[in-house]
């Protein structure tokens, strides 16, 4: 019986029995490392975003919390306003 290996792509370099990385593992890390440079990035972006929501909502430039009121009328203005029907 003869043995058959099966050529996966790798290439022997004459180091024992280790083949050298395949294109397809080179381009898989190359991918991975930019992504974790992308990842970092917004991580960064995020922390910053975070920090000006913070200082805006501290500083108290949100509407958060307000409340809208509205103008009261006087009793002589709700009493025409009742009797002219915009009041029902």
């Amino acid at each position: 019986m003869s043995e058959q290996k099966e050529d996966l792509g790798a290439v022997d370099i004459g180091d024992g029995n280790k083949p050298s990385s395949t294109p397809v593992i080179d381009s898989a890390n190359q991918a991975a490392e930019r992504m974790e440079r992308a990842a970092a990035v917004l991580k960064a972006e995020n922390d910053r975003l975070e920090i000006l929501r913070s200082e805006k909502i501290l500083g108290g430039m949100t509407d958060a919390g307000q409340t809208v009121s509205k103008p009261e009328m006087s009793p002589q203005e709700y009493a025409r306003a009742i009797l002219e029907g915009k009041i029902k």
